[in-house]
């Protein structure tokens, strides 16, 4: 399953990333000019192996971001 979060900007959408990363996530970013100016984005793979405990992370992470840095789902 593939999961994208709105991050407008290159350099944000980079930055969201390897701050996800660095918790150990799966996070890459889909940036201009594959899509559109403002609709940079960051994709989120789940895999059948993932633990439970390792999407709860993923999922807090996601909030911690919508609430903190205005990253859309």
């Amino acid at each position: 399953m593939v999961q994208y979060l709105t991050n407008p900007g290159n350099n944000a959408a980079r930055k969201s990333a390897k701050c996800m990363q660095s918790i150990d996530n799966q996070i890459k970013t889909t940036q201009y000019p594959t899509v559109l100016k403002g609709e940079e984005r960051l994709r989120v793979s789940l895999h059948s192996y993932n633990l439970l405990e390792e999407i709860e992370v993923l999922l807090a992470t996601i909030k911690d971001f919508q609430n903190n840095f205005g990253v859309r789902i």
